[in-house]
């Protein structure tokens, strides 16, 4: 039962957090939905990524193989 409610505390409950931040702003100040996707993908993204990118625990070896594959896919990409 305490996993069932650690999980619903970290992962599920944030996420109706913020649909009901979103709901309440769309509803009572009229906020335009381009202008805040437009912010969640320009600013809340990349501050997610660096979150993530600081607090992984990762190898050299898979850092330089990670490194390897994405310039690998840009350059055949172009």
């Amino acid at each position: 039962m305490t996993l069932l409610l650690s999980i619903f505390a970290n992962d599920v409950l944030p996420i109706f957090l913020v649909a009901s931040v979103g709901f309440l702003l769309a509803r009572y100040l009229h906020a335009d939905v381009k202008t805040l996707s437009r912010l969640a993908f320009n600013v809340l993204a990349p501050c997610l990524v660096f979150n993530l990118l600081v607090t992984s625990k990762i190898s050299a070896d898979e850092f330089g193989r990670m490194v390897l594959f994405a310039s690998v896919w840009c350059w055949a990409s172009a």
